[in-house]
């Protein structure tokens, strides 16, 4: 890892970039590039790009009926990378970027639905709980794309949604929290973490009432209200505003660096 360190420094020389030590048991080297009075974090680590001769894991399942054909031969001839963590590990970022870039060409709202959750976890679930994040998230998407393949079941923004919270709620919900790893499946994300009553009571909540809990996020977090409500047309027409609550919502200009900084 020293090595690699030296090369970043070695690179960076004279560039206006800002080279910071790497963190305690963190395999990152950690940049600031300047650009004006913008400022960007970025964690950088060592990686191998597709080393295998063959392609190295059990997947896709047997029989399994989502991604198509097309999309597991682009996968499997994108390869899987190596990343150094604690140890040399697979990396699938790539393959995962693959899946996600034309998910929803049937019309569906899986995007839609994740960006969804991701905004509730932000705002309000990562201080319930902070075992969830939002690679749990893109793996329940992930799980329920293979678990029910069928376009019409992504018709809608309400239906999308619902689909993977049921399956978050299925995860929460065992003795011992479960999210197997998309493409390592005797992997459990949740490996470490013990049972999370809390945060399960408010995904149930979601569940039950989607555009009451949304709404009342959109109030209390002040962040993404304008957004959320574009995101469900197809339900948010039952919900209406006051005046007063319209005035929490931030402005577009903070809306659009919100969700520029925070990507699906």
């Amino acid at each position: 890892m020293e090595v690699f360190e030296e090369q970043v420094i070695s690179a960076t020389l004279n560039r206006d970039i800002d080279i910071y030590h790497r963190r305690p048991c963190a395999p990152a080297v950690c940049v600031t590039v300047k650009h004006g009075w913008e400022r960007v974090n970025v964690d950088l680590v060592p990686f191998v790009k597709n080393p295998f001769k063959e392609w190295p894991i059990a997947w896709p399942r047997k029989d399994a009926p989502w991604p198509s054909q097309a999309k597991v031969q682009e996968i499997k001839k994108a390869g899987i990378d190596l990343v150094a963590k604690t140890m040399w590990r697979p990396s699938f970022s790539a393959i995962e970027r693959i899946i996600l870039e034309d998910i929803d060409e049937d019309g569906g709202h899986r995007k839609d639905s994740l960006k969804i959750l991701k905004t509730v976890l932000q705002s309000s679930w990562e201080r319930v709980e902070k075992a969830l994040c939002s690679y749990h998230l893109k793996t329940i998407l992930f799980w329920t794309c293979e678990k029910h393949p069928d376009p019409s079941e992504w018709a809608t923004l309400e239906d999308s949604l619902n689909l993977l919270v049921d399956e978050l709620i299925r995860g929460l919900e065992q003795e011992k929290p479960s999210i197997p790893h998309y493409f390592l499946p005797k992997e459990n994300l949740f490996e470490d973490t013990g049972h999370l009553h809390v945060l399960l009571e408010e995904v149930k909540q979601l569940r039950k009432d989607p555009v009451s809990y949304l709404k009342i996020e959109t109030i209390l977090n002040n962040r993404v209200g304008e957004e959320l409500t574009s995101l469900i047309p197809d339900v948010w027409s039952r919900a209406r505003f006051t005046t007063e609550e319209m005035q929490l919502w931030v402005s577009e200009d903070s809306l659009v660096e919100y969700f520029t900084r925070n990507p699906i």
